[in-house]
């Protein structure tokens, strides 16, 4: 079926694109970086691996506009490449960002219960909450 063939490029063209205008955005980083996650997320699975992982590793660097989102869309993959427990490490580092929107701290916590993984104990809330058990005995 054409129309099926036709439909199935779309992502890979409007990744293509999305990537174009962001070569045209260099000097304004916000709408930059959102044009090449949006690329990102449009090619899905389709976008070669390496160079979603190097514009990821670029997107999700300390203090760039989406790290966040970024840093979602790469437990995404990780997921998609079976990396179950990478990726729910990295799910839970960012869950202990400072920043996360309600909707981005539902959507990883509904990615940590379908993967199998305990929801931690009031996420979000920020790692001053919840301190990690250390390992060896109790203290008395």
């Amino acid at each position: 079926d054409p129309h099926r063939r036709h439909r199935a490029g779309l992502p890979q063209k409007a990744a293509e694109r999305l990537k174009a205008a962001a070569a045209t955005l260099r000097d304004d980083p916000v709408l930059h970086d959102l044009a090449l996650l949006k690329a990102v997320m449009a090619a899905g699975p389709a976008m070669d691996a390496a160079e979603r992982d190097r514009l990821l590793a670029e997107l999700s660097k300390p203090g760039a506009p989406f790290e966040l989102l970024a840093l979602e869309q790469k437990a995404v993959a990780l997921i998609g490449a079976g990396r179950t427990e990478d990726a729910v490490m990295l799910i839970g580092q960012i869950q202990q960002k400072d920043g996360l929107s309600e909707s981005l701290r539902r959507r990883l916590s509904e990615m940590m219960i379908t993967l199998g993984a305990e929801p931690r104990q009031g996420e979000g809330a920020g790692p001053q909450t919840v301190p990690q058990p250390l390992p060896g005995p109790a203290p008395n």
